[in-house]
C-alpha cells in the first residue's frame, strides 16, 4: 500500500506536468510548437534533443583558421564528418531510430560559396535504404529555389550574414543518415584549396512508433510558415479582445498592469512608452507565488539605443516605440504584471495592451521563465555559465551582447555555445563559434541581419555584437537539470576575457520529470550481480583512464568492454512502471561506428546513433529514448550492436548504463539517496 506523502507526491507531480499525459502519443511531438500556444509551452521528457557540428578536438585536418599538416593517409576523417560511406559520401549524421532533424546550419568561405552550388549535393537516406531518396545541389536547401525549402524556413549567406540555415523539419520513422557528396572537387570550385565546410545540426530522438511518416519533398508546414511570417502580429492568428491599461509611470513608482485569480493565459502583452525609458524600467512578473520574470525592458526584448536591427520575431520584439511578446504565459492560481520605475529620471506616459486566453493550462504546460547573465571574465576552465537550471523545462530563446574586456579582439565571437542536459557530464549540444549558434557566418560577413528565427541587431567584431535566437522546433528540453556555457575565445589554449550579457527564455517547471536508477558500472562485481550483466563472448574488458568528450577538465577511471561480435545482456527491475523511459551509455570512442539496437524483452525499444571518434577525449555518452510495453517493470535488456552498418569499425565498447525513470514510490525506497 503506497504511503500518503508518496500518494501526496505523485498528485503534485502530476500537478505539475512531471506524469506524462496518457494520451502522450496523441499529443503534438516535441517539434511541433506551431500547433497551438499550449504545444509550445508544453514540455516533453521523451524527447531528447542532440546537436551535431563540426566542432572536434581530435582528428581533424585543419583547425578552424586553416588546413592542418597530417596526410589523409595519416588521418581518415578529414573534414569533422561522422563516417564515410562506401560510395564517397561524407555523413555528418546518422540515426537508427526515429525522430526529426529540426535545423541544419552551416557556412564556407565566401570564395568556395560556388562549391554549394555547382559541386556539393546532400543526400539524404531514410531507413535501411542503400541510396539517398532525395538528392539536391546543396545549395537549393537554402536557396528558395526547391520546396518546400522555402523562405521563412531557409535563408542564405547573402540574408543571414554569412550563414546558411534551414529550419525545415525534417522527420524519420525509422532511421535518417544526411550525406554530402562531392566535398572533394577542390580543384573545380574552390582554386585546388581544401573546402573548409562549418555545419551545427539539431535533432530531437524520439521512442519507436513517435514518428508516423518520412519527410518528402511533397510534406509542408503551412502554420509554421504563418507563425514565422507574423511580423509582429498574433502567429496563431487568433481573435482576442484586447484589454488597455493607460497611466503615467513616475521615478520610483509601480504600475500594476494586471491581477487575475483562478487559471489562463496571457496571450499577449504590448507596451507603448518612450524608447529611453526602456533601460530603466522593469517588468515584474509572479506567477503562482513566485518571480518568474524581473527584467529591464531593454534586456527583455533585446533592444538597445544603438542597434541597426532591433528584433521583429514572431513572438518578441520592437514596433516602432512599441515593444510586443506573444509569449504563451500560463498561470494555475495567479498571475501579477507589473512596472517598477526604480531607474526612471522623469514621468512617463505608458500604454500597456493585454489579451487573455481561458483554455485549460494542462499539467505539462511550463511557466514562462526569463533569466539573465552578466559577467565579464575568462571563466572557469575557459567558459562561462549563462544558465543552470534544475527541475524539467525546455530553452526556448537566447539573446546577448558580446565585446572583449580587454580591448578591441574579434575573436570574443569565437566561443561555442554548449548545452548540458540532466547530469551528463558532456554536453549534448556542442557549438562551433558564436556567430555559427546565432545562424550566421564568419563574424556575421554581411554585418547586420534580421530573419524570423534570429538576427544580428548590431554587428562590430571589433568592438561589441548583439545577437538573439529563437529555439521553436529545436528546442532543448531537459527532465533533471540544464546547463548552457560560453566558451571564453576561441580555445583554452587561446584564453580571452570576454563580457557575456545574455537573457535566456525557457519553459519550466521546479519538479523533475526523470530521475536516474542505480547504474551498471561494468567492471562492479556488486553491480555487475545486481543487473545480471553478461558481457558479449570474447569481450576484453580492461581500466581505461581518460577524458570526457569535449569537456577538457572531466576525467574518468573505470572498466570498459570492447568487443568485435555478438551482444551483451543485463537485467533491470523497476520498482514501479514508468511512462517514460531513458538509457544513457558510457563509452569509449576511440573507435568509429559503435551503433546499437536496444532490444527490451524481446522488441526493440530504442537506438543508440554511431559516433564520431576522439582519440584525445575518449569517454562520451549517449541517451536514447525506450518505448516498452505499458506497465512493464522487469526489463530485459540485449544491446546488439549494428555491426557492418552505420560507419561499424568492428569494436563496440560499453562502461556504464544508466535507466532514467519518472519519479514516484521509488523516491520513498531504500535507494532514496542513491537517485536524488
Amino acid at each position: 500500500m503506497q504511503s500518503l506523502r508518496a500518494i501526496i507526491f505523485r498528485t503534485l507531480l502530476a500537478l505539475a506536468g512531471c506524469v506524462p499525459l496518457p494520451s502522450r502519443a496523441q499529443t503534438p511531438p516535441a517539434w511541433a510548437p506551431w500547433t497551438s500556444p499550449a504545444a509550445l509551452a508544453r514540455l516533453d521528457a521523451g524527447a531528447v534533443p542532440v546537436e551535431r557540428s563540426s566542432f572536434c578536438s581530435a582528428n581533424c585536418r585543419y583547425d578552424r583558421y586553416g588546413s592542418g599538416s597530417e596526410s589523409l593517409s595519416d588521418n581518415p576523417q578529414p573534414r569533422r564528418l561522422l563516417y564515410p560511406m562506401p560510395n564517397g559520401d561524407a555523413v555528418i549524421y546518422d540515426d537508427p531510430g526515429a525522430g526529426v532533424v529540426t535545423r541544419l546550419w552551416l557556412t564556407v568561405p565566401a570564395q568556395q560559396a560556388a562549391c554549394l552550388r555547382d559541386s556539393v549535393r546532400v543526400h539524404l537516406y531514410f531507413g535501411a535504404s542503400p541510396g539517398p531518396q532525395i538528392d539536391l545541389p546543396l545549395a537549393d536547401l537554402f536557396n528558395g529555389s526547391t520546396l518546400p525549402f522555402a523562405p521563412p524556413l531557409v535563408a542564405d549567406a547573402a540574408n543571414a550574414s554569412g550563414g546558411y540555415v534551414s529550419h525545415v523539419p525534417l522527420p524519420y520513422v525509422a532511421g535518417l543518415r544526411v550525406a554530402l557528396a562531392g566535398l572533394d572537387a577542390e580543384a573545380a570550385c574552390s582554386g585546388g584549396q581544401p573546402l573548409r565546410l562549418w555545419y551545427q545540426l539539431d535533432a530531437q530522438h524520439l521512442p519507436p512508433g513517435m514518428v508516423t511518416a518520412d519527410f518528402s519533398l511533397a510534406t509542408d508546414w503551412p502554420a509554421l510558415r504563418t507563425l514565422l511570417g507574423a511580423d509582429g502580429d498574433d502567429p496563431w492568428r487568433r481573435d482576442l479582445p484586447v484589454q488597455t491599461v493607460a497611466a503615467t509611470l513616475v521615478p520610483g513608482g509601480r504600475m500594476l498592469l494586471a491581477s487575475r485569480d483562478g487559471s489562463g493565459w496571457l496571450a499577449v502583452l504590448r507596451l507603448d512608452l518612450a524608447p529611453s525609458a526602456w533601460p530603466h524600467v522593469r517588468l515584474v512578473v509572479r506567477v503562482d507565488g513566485d518571480t518568474t520574470v524581473d527584467m529591464p525592458l531593454s534586456r527583455l526584448f533585446g533592444v538597445d539605443a544603438g542597434d541597426l536591427l532591433p528584433p521583429r520575431s514572431p513572438l518578441f520584439g520592437v514596433d516602432g516605440t512599441t515593444l510586443y511578446s506573444w509569449w504563451p504565459m500560463p498561470w494555475r492560481r495567479h498571475l501579477e504584471l507589473a512596472l517598477v520605475a526604480d531607474g526612471l529620471q522623469q514621468d512617463r506616459p505608458v500604454r500597456a495592451q493585454l489579451a487573455w486566453q481561458a483554455a485549460p493550462v494542462a499539467p505539462s504546460a511550463g511557466l514562462l521563465r526569463v533569466d539573465r547573465s552578466d559577467q565579464c571574465g575568462e571563466g572557469s576552465d575557459h567558459q562561462l555559465t549563462l544558465l543552470a537550471a534544475r527541475g524539467q523545462g525546455k530553452l526556448v530563446a537566447l539573446a546577448g551582447r558580446y565585446r572583449s574586456a580587454n580591448g578591441i579582439d574579434p575573436d570574443y565571437l569565437e566561443g561555442d555555445v554548449r548545452v548540458r542536459l540532466d547530469g551528463a557530464v558532456a554536453p549534448a549540444w556542442q557549438g562551433s563559434g558564436l556567430e555559427d549558434f546565432y545562424n550566421g557566418g564568419f563574424y556575421f560577413s554581411g554585418g547586420a541581419y534580421r530573419q524570423p528565427w534570429s538576427g544580428a541587431s548590431q554587428v562590430d567584431a571589433s568592438g561589441e555584437s548583439a545577437m538573439w535566437r529563437l529555439l521553436l522546433t529545436e528546442a532543448p528540453g531537459y527532465a533533471s537539470g540544464l546547463t548552457v556555457w560560453q566558451e571564453s575565445g576561441a580555445e583554452p589554449a587561446q584564453p580571452l576575457a570576454v563580457c557575456v550579457d545574455t537573457v535566456a527564455w525557457r519553459y519550466a517547471l521546479a519538479q523533475r520529470a526523470l530521475v536516474p536508477l542505480p547504474a551498471l558500472q561494468v567492471g562492479d562485481a556488486s553491480s555487475e550481480a545486481r543487473h545480471a550483466y553478461q558481457p558479449a563472448d570474447g569481450a576484453r574488458c580492461e581500466p581505461l583512464e581518460a577524458l570526457f568528450a569535449n569537456a577538457a577538465a572531466s576525467s574518468r577511471r573505470a572498466t570498459v568492454c570492447r568487443y568485435a561480435g555478438g551482444y551483451s545482456r543485463f537485467h533491470i527491475r523497476l520498482p514501479e512502471p514508468s511512462a517514460v523511459l531513458r538509457l544513457r551509455r558510457t563509452l569509449d570512442a576511440a573507435q568509429p561506428g559503435q551503433a546499437a539496437r536496444i532490444v527490451v524483452n524481446g522488441a526493440t525499444a530504442g537506438w543508440f546513433p554511431p559516433v564520431r571518434p576522439d582519440t584525445v577525449r575518449r569517454w562520451q555518452q549517449q541517451d536514447a529514448p525506450l518505448a516498452v510495453a505499458p506497465g512493464t517493470t522487469e526489463l530485459d535488456f540485449e544491446i546488439r550492436p549494428l555491426w557492418g552498418a552505420h560507419g561499424d569499425s568492428g569494436h563496440f565498447s560499453e562502461s556504464a548504463y544508466q535507466l532514467w525513470v519518472v519519479p514516484g514510490d521509488l523516491l520513498f525506497s531504500d535507494g532514496f539517496d542513491r537517485v536524488r
